[in-house]
């Protein structure tokens, strides 16, 4: 399964430089076009209707903003990443309203690059495989399908709702699951267990509030759905290598 992706530039370097580093064929995914201001962004858009759009902020024309509020109302469906600079989180603040499904920082590094394509390819494949299901129906492969769902409604929910409490027990008993079972179903959809997919995302938001609001870290801490500070405080810096204090110095 195949997924279109362009990226939407003013930098010719920085566009050629991206498309570079992505590992197409290994990821699944197929250059779609390539655009240099906002007008020729909406142009290529309508045309070739991508799954995922590389999105940078600042563009001649129609800027960041208003390409964001211009597919968020067109194309609600697109996966739209975001590439900002460390002096544009004003902008940044504007798609992170709109729900774009995340941003990456200039210089643009190929680690979290692929992450966050393997994460839209994992969200894409389950919307496919959730369409084809109601299309066709297969009775024999219910139950797998069954289990994709769930899965995929764990994952909005973390997505929506990640400053909640959430156990994988708990999660389970509303479902009237094994939670053994869920485990393994969530682990073999995600390639993460619960706790790790939770942590990550939740370190994400945090990660994100810490370079575009005002908030004190322990405001994050807890709107992030950690009330003990000093447990957050340890798990930020496992996931990030750096301590909050650090972290908050070499980004904002």
């Amino acid at each position: 399964m195949t997924h279109k992706l362009v990226v939407i530039d003013d930098e010719h370097w920085i566009r050629k430089g991206i498309i570079q580093l992505i590992p197409w064929e290994e990821l699944g995914f197929t250059l779609a076009g390539e655009a240099a201001d906002g007008e020729s962004a909406c142009a290529l858009v309508d045309s070739v209707n991508p799954d995922v759009a590389l999105l940078d902020m600042r563009m001649p024309g129609l800027d960041g903003k208003e390409l964001i509020r211009y597919f968020s109302s067109k194309f609600p469906n697109m996966i739209v990443i975001i590439i900002s600079g460390y002096s544009d989180f004003e902008y940044t603040r504007e798609a992170i309203r709109f729900q774009v499904f995340d941003y990456l920082l200039k210089p643009v590094k190929e680690t979290e690059l692929r992450s966050l394509l393997e994460k839209a390819r994992f969200i894409l494949n389950q919307k496919e495989a959730e369409s084809s299901r109601h299309r066709l129906q297969p009775l024999a492969d219910a139950s797998a399908s069954e289990g994709i769902q769930i899965v995929s409604s764990i994952v909005q929910m973390i997505k929506n709702e990640y400053d909640k409490s959430w156990t994988l027990h708990g999660i389970a008993r509303q479902r009237h699951m094994h939670p053994d079972y869920l485990s393994r179903l969530f682990k073999k959809e995600t390639g993460k267990n619960f706790v790790d997919y939770l942590t990550d995302h939740r370190i994400e938001r945090a990660k994100a509030l810490i370079v575009t609001s005002d908030l004190k870290n322990y405001e994050i801490a807890d709107h992030v759905g950690y009330d003990d500070y000093r447990y957050f405080s340890q798990v930020f810096k496992k996931k990030t290598g750096m301590t909050i204090g650090e972290y908050r110095r070499k980004f904002v």
